[in-house]
């Protein structure tokens, strides 16, 4: 596994490029040029899957960091949602901020990071969830070339697995959540959908 090459220019902050909504207005500059964009802020560049009988699991969840629902995926990026709402280091989330962009040999790449959240001090954290059994290859090359990105503009990157249960259990959210299952209402889904669709 290789770096990624710098396809336009001699740094990452012209190698790679952000695509992402800014009040609503889809945008796509180099990273050097947008990372000081407030993602936390932004609106999901991916729509999220609300089939049924699918291995993953949507839903929104109301985060009191954000001041509104953020999106999920899968059961898992729910649990690591509820901590990160719980972090008191953290002050903003957003889910898929955005997409990344960049070059790796002659293999044009791009990955959406799962969330975005900003830190008390100012500082932006980019956070990809994924259980150990569920990392292969093509994953971890997406998120060393995520960790050179985030690197070059002085953001975390964390990539974050299971939580301990015995963590999740000590959270009543989490555990309310486990005994009923939460989808969202209709009318997220209806305003998902209409803002969404064709977004990628």
């Amino acid at each position: 596994m290789g770096a990624p090459a710098l396809a336009y220019g001699d740094a990452p902050l012209s190698a790679f490029e952000l695509d992402f909504y800014d009040e609503g207005e889809r945008r796509r500059e180099p990273l050097g040029r947008a990372w000081d964009t407030r993602f936390e802020a932004g609106d999901p560049v991916r729509t999220f899957n609300w089939a049924k009988d699918t291995e993953s699991f949507a839903g929104w969840y109301y985060s009191v960091t954000a001041g509104g629902h953020v999106g999920y995926e899968s059961w898992l990026e729910r649990d690591r949602l509820i901590l990160m709402d719980r972090d008191p280091e953290i002050i903003g989330i957003a889910s898929q901020p955005f997409w990344l962009h960049w070059r790796e040999g002659k293999r044009l790449r791009r990955h959406a990071p799962d969330y975005f959240v900003r830190l008390a001090d100012g500082r932006g954290r980019v956070v990809d969830v994924r259980a150990g059994d569920r990392m292969d290859e093509a994953t971890a090359e997406l998120f060393a070339g995520t960790r050179v990105a985030c690197r070059a503009v002085g953001w975390e990157f964390s990539h974050v697995g299971v939580p301990d249960p015995v963590l999740m259990g000590q959270c009543p959210v989490a555990v309310a959540l486990s005994q009923e299952p939460v989808r969202p209402p209709h009318r997220c889904r209806r305003a998902a959908a209409g803002h969404l669709r064709g977004a990628d």
